[in-house]
């Protein structure tokens, strides 16, 4: 039991790293596909 928040902060820092690699990545190919 004392291992649940420490599994749950893992996972929203996975999500939090997931979400900031995903929206970079989206910015670069707007980047890329802008004249």
């Amino acid at each position: 039991m004392a291992n649940e928040p420490l599994q749950l902060n893992l996972g929203s820092l996975r999500s939090a790293m997931a979400l900031t690699l995903h929206t970079h990545h989206a910015s670069r190919i707007w980047h890329g596909r802008a004249p």
